[in-house]
């Protein structure tokens, strides 16, 4: 055989394992990012989760800024449940807010339950519904100074405009210090 041909094919070869290499590493990148931060945050999520919504198109940072958000309130939120109502265009930001003041006003309601509601528009008269019979009457209606106190502070991130509903230093959608 001629030295041209083989180093030909030889050259080849490392392209072929290169470009395989550089395909593996955009994979992994892509996936690593989220998974460390559903990993700092405590939540759940894994890396075949995550491979699994980006193959399914999902908008994986919505879903995780949903996850955290309802992890962080200790409110149960499951990955499969958050790219379920994403897949289905609901609002999963409104959905989880929605969920996380559920639990707050003692309102026994389920994730479903408020995705059915986001469907029909009949999310706000869900959360307004009176006390049920499963709650205590103390945690259904606080005094009005608990109430107050309760209430999450709202302020808005001078780097982003987002609002930030938490008495937290740190924005959640940019990072920067309020």
């Amino acid at each position: 055989m001629n030295h041209s041909v083989i180093a030909s094919i030889v050259w080849a070869l490392v392209l072929l394992v290169l470009l395989a290499n550089l395909v593996i590493l955009g994979v992994f990148l892509s996936v690593f990012r989220p998974w460390l931060q559903a990993f700092l945050s405590a939540t759940p999520v894994s890396v075949f989760e995550i491979l699994g919504m980006r193959l399914r198109r999902t908008d994986v940072s919505a879903v995780l800024s949903a996850l955290i958000m309802a992890r962080q309130a200790d409110v149960a939120l499951t990955c499969r449940q958050a790219e379920m109502a994403y897949l289905q265009g609901a609002d999963l930001k409104k959905l989880t807010l929605a969920l996380i003041q559920a639990k707050r006003q003692g309102i026994g309601v389920t994730f479903d339950e408020l995705l059915e509601a986001e469907h029909n528009h009949l999310l706000s008269q869900v959360l307004a519904q009176p006390e049920r019979a499963d709650v205590e009457p103390a945690a259904a209606n606080p005094p009005p100074a608990a109430a107050e106190a309760a209430r999450p502070a709202v302020r808005v991130c001078k780097k982003c405009s987002k609002q930030v509903f938490d008495d937290s230093k740190i924005c959640r959608s940019c990072g920067a210090i309020l």
